[in-house]
């Protein structure tokens, strides 16, 4: 019996950082606010280059990853052209984004479309909708 309780104890104290940061991750603010300021097209349903304008409102420097997906998966990151490589906390920063292939084919209309930025440490993930509408 001492041994059954000694073995939830250890549980517990083992999944508890991981659920304070499942539940954190969940309820918390992201840190990264951003917006597209420009977009570059490769043709009227592609876009060859994105400009962004990212807000770090945390306390704590963070370096950005980015993406954009269209539903639950995502693709790969975006290259970083021109911005900083880390955005220190509480300031504003413009990048300008290359996608991963020549150019990113915009959905069909009415599919949603997410700017993502990662964080590796620490861990985050910012979201903001996009409009990339076909002009064509």
């Amino acid at each position: 019996m001492r041994r059954a309780g000694a073995r939830r104890a250890a549980t517990a104290l083992l999944l508890a950082p991981a659920l304070a940061s499942a539940a954190w991750a969940a309820t918390g603010t992201p840190p990264l606010a951003m917006r597209v300021a420009s977009v570059r097209r490769a043709a009227p349903t592609a876009v060859a280059r994105l400009g962004i304008e990212v807000t770090n409102a945390g306390a704590v420097a963070l370096a950005p990853h980015f993406t954009l997906t269209t539903g639950q998966g995502m693709s790969r990151y975006w290259t970083v052209v021109r911005g900083p490589v880390v955005l220190p906390a509480r300031a504003t920063a413009r990048y300008e984004l290359r996608p991963p292939a020549v150019r990113f084919a915009l959905p069909r209309p009415g599919v949603r479309v997410r700017l993502r930025a990662f964080t590796a440490v620490p861990q985050t993930l910012s979201s903001a909708d996009v409009r990339l509408r076909s002009s064509g």
